[in-house]
């Protein structure tokens, strides 16, 4: 897979990977020609999106010309780009169209482009893993179920095909116990202890490596400590590995406690938590949630793991999970579309929907706008304000 995002892959990458003789594996795979309007080609593509979409999510890059061996079978190894002349828009427009038709259930991860190379383009189709699966190909009545491994795609058999679906349909629940599970211990023995006050808690959970039980060289975590920032801090105060991984302090104080932390385990796995954000100083009673404060440090950090994850070769989706602690009786601050006062939050600990990122279009802002809605749900409002309601813009007034 190309650790870059999908709008900004260029030539340039493509070229990397002939200079690099990158070989086919589980997430990557090389094709000379796009598939023909042939039943056996639509069967072959349709199998091939669908086989990374069961696994952990890949490129599959159109317009690559192999190496082969003596005895001409190809030997997975880009050797030159074989440049694709025909309509690229059509092209596109004609697999999504195979891809939307032949698979079930319907893939939500998966974007084509055209790359500009000399002489024409060639096509890239991002796959992501999939939770809704597995896909099973159902063009011309295949039923068939593919995965992959180090030698590409190959048929599910029964065994694999039942695991699959039980531990797509145990993952939810999975990932909100081990939300829980963490703010119990972030409450009583945070990795590093926390100032007093009202606390946000967030988990960014990359869901290939969770699930696969990978674990990742912490070294290459402190490679990428500027995208590893603490939730509301803008500098670190110091880092060090630990058993769990990377920890990384937010303004830490002479006496050791910190205002935030982020400890990176070794799955990938990010925690942060900050304490006294949902605290707005100098209003009465200190009733208000600085709402403004806690949307931008939500934002900064989703664009910052998500650029940390990149970087660490860990792809979507990646599941997110918010909670505010301390806000019992707190109010998002009077909008002037209010007529009357917000009303209170009802509860101390606000666990808010998790989200899951399964498409690298999309803002940070629009990522986390049902978490957003749920917040402001919380003190009364019908939505964030802060989204326009006719086309779904972000600004904060």
């Amino acid at each position: 897979m190309i650790f870059r995002k999908f709008e900004e892959v260029s030539a340039f990458d493509i070229k990397s990977l002939i200079e690099a003789g990158k070989p086919e594996g589980v997430q990557i795979e090389y094709k000379r020609e796009l598939p023909s309007g042939s039943n056996d080609d639509k069967k072959e593509f349709l199998a091939d999106i669908s086989s990374f979409a069961n696994t952990k999510g890949g490129d599959l890059i159109f317009g690559l010309d192999e190496l082969r061996d003596e005895n001409g079978r190809s030997t997975g190894i880009p050797q030159a780009i074989a440049p694709i002349v025909e309509n690229a828009d059509a092209a596109i427009q004609r697999l999504d169209s195979m891809a939307r038709d032949g698979l079930a259930p319907r893939l939500s991860g998966f974007r084509l482009r055209a790359v500009p190379v000399e002489g024409g383009v060639v096509v890239l189709a991002r796959i992501e893993r999939s939770l809704a699966g597995p896909h099973q190909v159902t063009f011309q009545g295949s039923g068939r179920f593919y995965s992959r491994n180090s030698a590409g795609k190959y048929q599910m058999d029964v065994g694999e095909i039942g695991r699959a679906f039980r531990g797509l349909a145990e993952l939810p629940r999975t990932l909100r116990q081990l939300h829980q599970s963490r703010i119990d211990v972030i409450l009583s023995d945070a990795p590093a202890p926390l100032l007093p006050g009202g606390k946000i808690i967030v988990h960014f959970v990359p869901i290939s490596s969770f699930v696969d039980g990978v674990s990742l060289d912490v070294r290459t975590f402190a490679a990428n400590r500027a995208s590893l920032l603490p939730l509301s801090v803008r500098h670190s105060s110091g880092d060090r590995f630990n058993l769990d991984g990377f920890l990384v302090y937010g303004a830490r104080t002479s006496e050791g406690p910190c205002r935030a932390y982020l400890q990176m385990f070794r799955d990938g796995v990010i925690e942060t938590a900050a304490s006294g954000r949902v605290d707005l100083k100098g209003n009465e009673l200190n009733q208000y949630i600085p709402i403004q404060l806690v949307e931008a440090d939500l934002i900064a950090a989703t664009t910052n793991y998500l650029t940390a994850f990149r970087a660490l070769g860990l792809g979507l989706p990646i599941s997110v999970h918010v909670t505010l602690s301390g806000v019992k009786g707190k109010r998002i601050p009077l909008d002037r579309l209010m007529a009357e006062e917000p009303e209170p939050i009802d509860r101390d600990m606000l666990i808010l929907p998790h989200i899951l990122i399964d498409d690298e279009g999309r803002t940070a802002a629009q990522i986390l706008r049902p978490v957003f809605d749920a917040l402001w749900q919380s003190s009364g409002y019908e939505r964030c304000l802060h989204f326009h309601a006719a086309d779904g813009s972000y600004h904060v007034r």
